[in-house]
């Protein structure tokens, strides 16, 4: 394995701050369990770098935003109502994009070194832990039940109280036993019928001025309802996911030598100014930046 891929137990970030909130095994005393964490990003952060972690699944739980993971050299794009999930001891990272703001619980599970798991006998711990390690795939469908379950179980854990640690350690298993009910189901997220439709239009649209107002009355909803709704089946809001698309374009725009100027006024932006606000949110650098950054890349690779 390369010296660059390094294995962590824990995410390399501040125990307790206002958009990270990280418990320990010596705060928790699960001993199955690493770190256990609460992320409600409100900038950008660096990229995540190749890392892995040494005997034990990590699972995160998306509950809105946006989140970018490398497996294998395939690139994993997530949004709210989502569960993202690591085998043990498999690198994964966020390449060089950069960890937007997003919110979402993660976990980390020791698959390998314990015989007994949350609170678990010798027999229902190899069950689970049978069924934990036969998941194939990294993606698969959330959902509010699975959100508050998380968040539940992470605020009875942060009060350190014995009786609520047990509470805990039954949601954390409940959640486990839906999570390979799920993908047992195959539940890989998949858009619905009116989602489809709507990301669809947009993507037809993507070079124009889009309106929430107008895609509402278009569709035949309230705006009130269409961005609830909209929010609901796709896991972000109708604007975050207009921008991510538009800067998703952008970059191939960027990369193939248009003008941050002309690649404003292409995808419907009412200023370069505006675009170039949008475009850091989503990238962490200016458009003159990015477009400079692979300009540099392009002749180093020909050199």
């Amino acid at each position: 394995m390369q010296s660059s891929i390094h294995a962590v137990n824990q995410h390399d970030c501040p125990r307790w701050t206002k958009d990270y909130q990280r418990l320990t095994e010596q705060d928790h005393l699960i001993p199955c369990m690493g770190a256990f964490g609460h992320c409600n990003r409100q900038e950008n952060d660096p990229p995540l770098r190749d890392h892995f972690h040494l005997n034990c699944m990590e699972i995160h739980v998306m509950l809105k935003g946006t989140q970018v993971f490398y497996v294998n050299g395939k690139r994993y794009k997530l949004s709210g109502d989502q569960i993202f999930l690591t085998l043990p001891n498999v690198p994964h990272s966020s390449c060089n994009e950069p960890q937007l703001r997003a919110e979402f619980y993660y976990f980390q599970l020791n698959l390998i070194d314990y015989r007994k798991i949350l609170g678990l006998d010798s027999q229902h711990t190899r069950a689970l832990i049978s069924r934990l390690n036969a998941i194939q795939g990294h993606v698969f469908r959330g959902g509010s039940v699975i959100n508050t379950l998380m968040a539940s179980a992470f605020h009875n854990l942060a009060t350190r109280d014995p009786n609520l640690r047990c509470c805990a350690q039954a949601q954390i298993v409940s959640f486990l036993h839906m999570l390979c009910d799920i993908v047992s189901r195959s539940e890989t997220p998949v858009l619905t019928p009116f989602a489809t439709e709507v990301c669809s239009h947009i993507a037809r649209h993507l070079t124009e001025e889009i309106s929430l107002e107008g895609l509402a009355n278009d569709f035949g909803y309230s705006l009130s309802r269409f961005k609830a709704k909209f929010r609901a089946e796709v896991g972000l809001t109708p604007m975050h996911y207009i921008n991510r698309e538009k800067i998703e374009l952008a970059k191939d725009y960027l990369t193939q030598g248009i003008t941050v100027t002309d690649t404003a006024m292409q995808l419907g932006f009412n200023s370069s100014n505006y675009f170039s606000t949008v475009f850091r949110r989503f990238t962490s650098h200016s458009p003159s930046e990015y477009q400079q950054k692979h300009q540099h890349e392009r002749i180093n690779a020909s050199e």
